[in-house]
């Protein structure tokens, strides 16, 4: 009987420090994506096309906005072509970023979605999300990297049928669809 609880306790025990390590690892894998949004929306905001690419896999695919599929970049590539962005169309276009969701599909595999708005220069921007950014992100060499990048505007008249939804609208679709942004 003694041995029996003695096991039992031992198990417990081991089980209760194998899910502490686990939540500290995943936790620190959370902090790790984060920043890595974090850093892109800086490199967006400072115009730097090379920190926006900085944490994209060497070979990576995007897909943008409107349909646009890249399926092999590299870092250098995807660096200068935001670069040539900030220099032309989103001189004056400003972002925020955030993390909506990270789904761990693997311990070194996972999707991330991010939620982001725009402004053009110093003008305010919405209250709502206006695009979502999905991520698939890899670890590899314990860093983590943006394997695929896709993006898409956040379509609120195609969402309420209606084709010029009001500010009001909106923002309650927003509130309902995209919690994550108002946390």
């Amino acid at each position: 009987m003694k041995s029996t609880k003695f096991f039992l306790i031992l198990t417990l025990c081991t089980l209760q420090t194998t899910l502490a390590v686990s939540q500290t690892k995943t936790s620190l894998d959370e902090k790790a994506i984060r920043q890595i949004v974090s850093d892109m929306e800086k490199g967006w905001n400072t115009k730097s096309g090379e920190a926006f690419a900085a944490h994209f896999a060497h070979d990576h695919s995007l897909v943008v906005w409107n349909g646009l599929y890249m399926p092999q970049v590299n870092r250098a590539l995807n660096g200068q072509i935001h670069q040539g962005l900030f220099d032309g169309i989103y001189k004056t276009m400003y972002l925020q970023m955030k993390v909506d969701k990270i789904s761990f599909v693997k311990h070194d595999v996972a999707m991330v979605h991010t939620l982001l708005n725009t402004r053009q220069g110093e003008a305010s921007a919405p209250a709502f999300p206006q695009l979502l950014i999905t991520m698939l992100m890899l670890k590899n060499g314990g860093t983590w990297e943006i394997s695929s990048f896709h993006n898409l505007n956040i379509e609120y008249d195609e969402i309420l049928h209606k084709p010029e939804p009001t500010q009001e609208e909106i923002l309650a679709c927003a509130k309902q669809n995209f919690p994550g942004w108002y946390r």
